[in-house]
């Protein structure tokens, strides 16, 4: 954790440099990596630690509560616009004599600014109060032995059903990150401003955030259900998605209340169901720590990323094709998840360990 924060730090830092074009790109760029390194451990702590401190009826939501923090984060990440104005458009080109570009640079200055502030903050937090584990262990996988980094990267890569959780979770995750910073673009059509976008992307978070806590309770108490919870909600997914996508190309009526619905509803359940997602990939992998699995599934998201991206470098003068890219990555994700034969070891473990105890 002390990593991670440092990293955000030195990423926050490299953008209160200068705001030069040139050495801002280079700085930016180089940020970006730092930043990554950051987000492996934001990814692979959420589940170690569930597991260190939490029992077997609480750990599915102790993973909800951590993964979707960083997901409020994400949310604040998007009000971004009510802090620095939007330039004037034409298209994709900014019309430099109707926009007050030294006034938004200023914006943008004392945003990063205080972004920098934040990761001060956390670093210091972190320094000062960061304890490693509990006196008494929660559960008995909680104190197990776990394989080692080579034999668990091993196990993984030779495990047939942690790629299938990589194809149905984090490839689609991957694309729906990226579209979702696509989404001004995409609505400008409908002639919703990017400050509107970020608050509806904004509540769609929220939501998620609260969803995903609910989801989480709600696998505590029912147990080795995951699999058919992932189900039906990647249907609603589709169904979500693929309203939204045909309301954009006029196939449907379309209504800026509708467009609010879909696209906060969309992002809800994406959100609620990554905690889940995560959970069933250490008990799949188990013994393979935590932290090694969402690791391996982070780079998945971002290999992802890295797709959409390149795809759209083919087709950056049409976002069209992005709404229904997402439909169908989360449409073939439904046949690999319904035939996906769950397990779940770490559970069977520790409920014996209970009723030995008993």
């Amino acid at each position: 954790m002390l990593v991670c924060n440092g990293a955000m730090f030195l990423t926050a830092a490299t953008r209160v440099i200068t705001m030069q074009h040139a050495w801002a790109t280079v700085l930016l760029a180089i940020g970006q990596g730092i930043n990554g390194l950051a987000t492996t451990v934001t990814m692979s702590m959420p589940a170690a630690v569930s597991n260190t401190w939490f029992g077997l009826s609480e750990r599915t939501t102790a993973t909800a509560v951590s993964v979707l923090s960083a997901a409020m984060g994400g949310a604040a990440a998007l009000l971004g616009p009510l802090t620095v104005d939007m330039p004037q458009m034409n298209n994709s080109i900014i019309m430099a004599n109707q926009t007050d570009l030294a006034g938004i640079q200023q914006q943008m200055r004392h945003f990063n600014y205080e972004t920098c502030g934040v990761t001060v903050l956390l670093l210091f937090c972190s320094v000062v109060y960061l304890p490693s584990k509990p006196e008494k262990a929660p559960s008995r996988t909680a104190h197990s032995e776990r394989f080692g980094f080579t034999a668990g990267i091993r196990h993984i890569f030779k495990n047939p059903s942690m790629w299938l959780i990589a194809a149905m979770f984090a490839l689609p995750i991957g694309f729906f990150g990226n579209w979702l910073s696509f989404l001004d673009v995409i609505l400008n059509p409908f002639e919703i401003a990017q400050a509107e976008v970020g608050w509806i992307s904004f509540y769609g978070s929220v939501c998620g955030v609260a969803g995903g806590i609910l989801l989480g309770r709600f696998a505590d108490m029912y147990k080795k259900k995951m699999k058919w919870i992932l189900v039906a909600l990647n249907i609603i997914v589709i169904a979500d998605f693929g309203w939204f996508s045909c309301m954009c190309v006029n196939l449907l009526p379309y209504s800026k209340a509708a467009i609010y619905v879909s696209v906060i509803a969309g992002a809800a359940i994406v959100g609620a169901a990554g905690p889940l997602y995560l959970e069933l990939g250490c008990e799949t992998a188990y013994p393979v720590g935590e932290g090694m699995v969402a690791g391996f599934l982070g780079m998945v998201i971002n290999f992802g990323s890295a797709v959409f991206l390149l795809v759209d470098q083919a087709y950056a003068q049409d976002t069209g094709w992005t709404n229904w890219a997402l439909v169908g990555v989360y449409t073939a994700a439904v046949p690999i998840l319904i035939l996906f034969r769950e397990k779940y070891t770490r559970v069977d473990i520790d409920i014996e360990a209970i009723d030995g105890d008993g």
